[in-house]
């Protein structure tokens, strides 16, 4: 059973299942409650998430999740102290057609929440 939804935060989490020193792009546990998977990818586009899942005989079973970064930065100091932002992975190369595709919904999002009409 699926559930998508927009929601950060529920009461019944399993605290056991939090991943204190997770590194992004490393697969990850996410939490399942009554046989439903609850995933997030966090916030901002900062992540895509993908889940793997197997079916067989008749059952599903999720085999692998993780949250892949979208060019996500860390911040790391070298040794002569000085410190810079650097990609957690590879730098995911923007795509035009797919810029072209969805600037419009951006855009639309934008002006709803700078209060203009739309």
């Amino acid at each position: 059973m699926w559930a998508v939804t927009h929601k950060t935060r529920y009461a019944w989490a399993s605290e056991n299942k939090k991943q204190v020193n997770y590194v992004p792009g490393t697969p990850c546990a996410p939490d399942k409650q009554n046989g439903i998977w609850i995933v997030q990818a966090h916030e901002w586009g900062k992540y895509v998430g993908r889940a793997d899942f197997e079916f067989r005989n008749g059952e599903m079973k999720m085999v692998n999740y993780q949250l892949i970064p979208v060019n996500l930065k860390k911040k790391v100091t070298w040794d002569n102290g000085k410190s810079e932002r650097v990609l957690y992975t590879p730098e995911i190369a923007e795509n035009p057609q797919m810029l072209s595709l969805l600037t419009p919904f951006q855009n639309k999002g934008k002006a709803q929440l700078e209060g203009e009409n739309w």
